[in-house]
């Protein structure tokens, strides 16, 4: 069962933020950050209870040095 992601507007800012950061360090970077995110999203679309555990939820960090936070909801 997938589930379905929905974002704080903080989220969303801060990961931009962070995108522009790595950006600004080296280009691609930012870009390469940007796919490690995507490539944990879909993970956690796909099975949260099963690779993360602990409250609040924390996706492990790889290859960033950030880590998502996440509180799993009923559906709506």
């Amino acid at each position: 069962m997938a589930y379905r992601l929905k974002f704080s507007a903080r989220a969303l800012r801060e990961t931009g933020d962070a995108q522009e950061w790595y950006e600004l360090q080296s280009p691609g970077l930012g870009a390469e950050f940007m796919g490690a995110m995507e490539l944990q999203l879909k993970r956690l679309e796909q099975a949260p209870l099963h690779l993360f555990r602990g409250y609040p939820k924390c996706a492990p960090r790889s290859p960033s040095p950030l880590s998502l936070r996440f509180i799993l909801c009923s559906a709506e």
